[in-house]
């Protein structure tokens, strides 16, 4: 029994002494973090090899340039116009760019929106609507030639006859 509790002893003792360890190595690790400023490995020696930490990456400077980056409105045509008019994804524009989907789907938003005031509403037409509206338009057609010539014998006849 006094060898059981010697043992338990012991190995609580190193219990405590690999616990120190790990605290000492968490703070050896937190260190380096805190003076990294790139993707950076961190490797600790410990003694039964190496301790080996995740990749660490900081953009900290990285989303401060894209925090402070001024987007004109220039470019903001440029990237609506290759969404709309050469039908790039804006995933892709989104990626390539460095641009949030949510600003560029907004722009291509307020772009569309802009062309369908400038256009008017837009109407659908059906397809015997359609060739009411044909019908109309020739009938306004031919009594516009038929006017035309009109015109055309009188301006005839008043220049025969300068009376």
């Amino acid at each position: 029994m006094r060898e059981k509790t010697a043992q338990s002893t012991a190995l609580a003792a190193q219990v405590r002494e690999k616990v120190a360890q790990s605290t000492a190595l968490s703070a050896q690790v937190r260190e380096k973090v805190a003076q990294s400023t790139a993707l950076s490995e961190v490797s600790i020696k410990s003694g039964h090899g190496k301790l080996r930490v995740a990749m660490i990456e900081i953009t900290i400077l990285k989303d401060v340039y894209r925090m402070t980056k001024k987007i004109t409105q220039e470019y903001r045509d440029y990237v609506v116009k290759l969404v709309v008019e050469e039908n790039r994804k804006v995933t892709e524009l989104s990626y390539e760019l460095g641009i949030g989907e949510s600003s560029i789907h907004r722009w291509v938003k307020k772009y569309r929106d802009g062309k369908k005031q400038e256009n008017g509403d837009v109407k659908y037409i059906t397809p015997s609507e359609l060739k009411k509206l044909e019908a109309t338009y020739e009938k306004k057609l031919r009594d516009l030639e038929e006017e035309n010539a009109i015109l055309k014998k009188a301006m005839h006849i008043f220049a025969k006859n300068p009376q």
